[in-house]
Order: C-alpha cells, then sequence, then structure tokens
C-alpha cells in the first residue's frame, strides 16, 4: 500500500479500481466485481513484478546494493528495522 500510495503513476492507473470494484459489489455484479478486481491485481504485478509481495524494506534494501549512496540508504532501512 505504501509504495502504491507513494507512486504516482501506481496511484493513477490503480485508484480508479478501487470506485469499479465498490461499485460493482454495491450492483451486486460479482461479474464485474471479479473482473475489475483482476485488472487491479494484474496492475499489481505489471509494477512490482516480482517485489509484489516483499515488505519494502527487502525491496529497498535490494536496490541500495546497486545505488552508489547505498550506505546511507541501507543505515536509514536498519534504523527503522531496528524500531519494529
Amino acid at each position: 500500500i505504501i509504495r502504491s500510495l507513494t507512486d504516482r503513476a501506481v496511484r493513477r492507473a490503480g485508484e480508479p479500481l478501487h470506485a469499479t470494484i465498490v461499485d460493482a459489489i454495491t450492483r451486486g455484479d460479482a461479474p464485474a466485481a471479479r473482473d475489475a478486481m483482476h485488472e487491479h491485481l494484474s496492475l499489481a504485478l505489471q509494477y512490482y513484478g516480482d517485489d509484489l509481495d516483499q515488505p519494502l524494506s527487502t525491496v529497498l534494501r535490494r536496490r541500495a546494493t546497486v545505488q552508489e549512496d547505498a550506505f546511507d540508504l541501507a543505515a536509514v532501512l536498519n534504523e527503522l528495522d531496528s524500531l519494529t
């Protein structure tokens, strides 16, 4: 959820589907609700791929190892992990 709220492209693509899903459920239209939910989940797979079910800290830590400034990001992530 945090990733989709902070990424404008993901939010633009997925947010309108929320109303579509709720509307279909409210109308009792199970096939339309299923189709909209399928589209919503497909977007998640498209945007996140293998990272979909990974904790955000894991994704960021893996990406930080490739960046030049990885030390700073890794330190922040380690501090965040220690708070939970």
